[in-house]
């Protein structure tokens, strides 16, 4: 079962609406909407929100989406660094430094979330 499929049944097992779920993690009733119908990548803010609200662990809610997750944040480090390449000429050191350091910390923290959804799978 997907994540959408799961919020929807969770949501409504508590007889929550989409608007009431929307303003409870603090995002637009579309964009719960969109969730739900897996049209919108979830961030996993919003993943421990929800499950902190359900009472329930997030990686309860992530199932088989662990590996889109991890997928989509080195994505997200890949673009970073490939952004970096082509406009770094135009900066100077020190930011450069500062985006260096920050692509270094997404790497980490997405080696982290790697270990983590591992030993969930266990």
């Amino acid at each position: 079962m997907n994540i959408g499929n799961k919020l929807r049944g969770l949501r409504t097992s508590h007889d929550f609406t989409p608007h009431d779920m929307a303003q409870r993690i603090g995002v637009s009733e579309s964009t719960y909407r969109r969730y739900e119908q897996g049209k919108a990548k979830i961030d996993i803010k919003v993943i421990e929100r929800i499950a902190e609200i359900f009472g329930i662990e997030y990686n309860d809610l992530l199932g088989e989406d662990n590996n889109t997750i991890l997928q989509t944040k080195n994505e997200n480090a890949i673009a970073i660094s490939q952004n970096f390449a082509e406009m770094h000429n135009g900066y100077s050191q020190k930011f450069i430094e500062q985006l260096e350091a920050r692509i270094t910390d997404l790497k980490e923290e997405i080696e982290l979330l790697k270990e983590v959804i591992n030993k969930i799978g266990k």
